[in-house]
């Protein structure tokens, strides 16, 4: 869904696509909506989920129940 908002914006030479990068900003600000603990506290809950997430779902491509294109690699690397 968020690829739907086109775009890109450039950060110091950093080229980033506009709708992924909305889409942290708002995951970060619902977290820090939900547990009310600031957005440093906020920004460092949603990291570490991701890297839950992306360590479960390695593993599980890993041990051939899933494939590495559901972290975001493509076929071939």
């Amino acid at each position: 869904m968020t690829y739907l908002i086109s775009g890109f914006v450039s950060v110091d030479g950093y080229v980033l696509a506009l709708g992924p990068a909305l889409a942290v900003v708002a995951y970060v600000l619902t977290v820090d909506l939900l547990y009310e603990k600031g957005i440093v506290q906020a920004a460092a809950i949603s990291l570490g989920t991701w890297t839950v997430s992306f360590a479960i779902l390695y593993a599980a491509a890993y041990l051939g129940y899933s494939s590495f294109r559901a972290l975001g690699v493509p076929p071939g690397l």
